[in-house]
């Protein structure tokens, strides 16, 4: 397969974690992600009304600079915008810690696959730091919405907003199939030897 002939500047840093270790280290990670999360959601939902539903993706997904204009306009009017401003910040640190679970889980589902896999899980998991970028660039560009300055970031937001959800899905379901891949035939040899 064409992925077999990657060089290896491709293997993604999470390789050089240990095996013994991997479970120490993503299960923290993956409690982190899940409490700034939590925490995110806390803090976009005083965001959301019925002008701007779904917190801060009402302006990354605003189909025009009017409607970003009209949303900051509202959360003005409604005292949040410390909320907002604070919401981007969060953002940032989700996205870090997103993308470096994803990654991480992107690897060591890798690493019982064959070959080409691997390289996949690989190229897969540096696409989940991609994605992260992508998602702070759209956070920036909601500082600057924020800031006022809508104009020509309207469609450039959605696109990197949009790029970065696709980026964390394709991780999440690699992810999600090397654990039941890897899973799945040891629960088949414990069930066999029970019998």
């Amino acid at each position: 397969m064409l992925l077999d002939h990657f060089p290896k500047i491709w293997n993604h840093p999470f390789q050089s974690v240990l095996p013994g270790r991997r479970a120490i280290l993503f299960v923290p990670l993956l409690c982190l992600t899940s409490a700034v999360w939590v925490g995110k959601l806390m803090v976009e939902a005083t965001l959301e009304s019925t002008v701007t539903p779904g917190g801060l993706l009402a302006i990354e997904l605003a189909p025009d600079p009017q409607t970003t204009s009209l949303v900051v306009h509202h959360w003005i009017q409604a005292g949040l915008v410390q909320n907002a401003y604070f919401a981007v910040g969060h953002q940032f640190l989700w996205l870090l810690l997103l993308s470096s679970t994803l990654a991480f889980a992107c690897v060591w589902s890798s690493q019982k696959a064959p070959g080409s896999w691997t390289t996949l899980g690989n190229l897969i998991a540096w696409l989940q730091w991609g994605g992260a970028f992508c998602g702070a660039l759209a956070a920036v560009g909601d500082a600057y919405a924020l800031g006022g300055s809508t104009g020509p970031l309207t469609p450039i937001l959605s696109l990197y907003t949009l790029t970065q959800i696709v980026c964390f899905l394709i991780g999440a379901l690699y992810a999600a199939a090397g654990f039941v891949a890897r899973e799945l035939p040891r629960s088949r040899r414990q069930a066999m030897a029970r019998l």
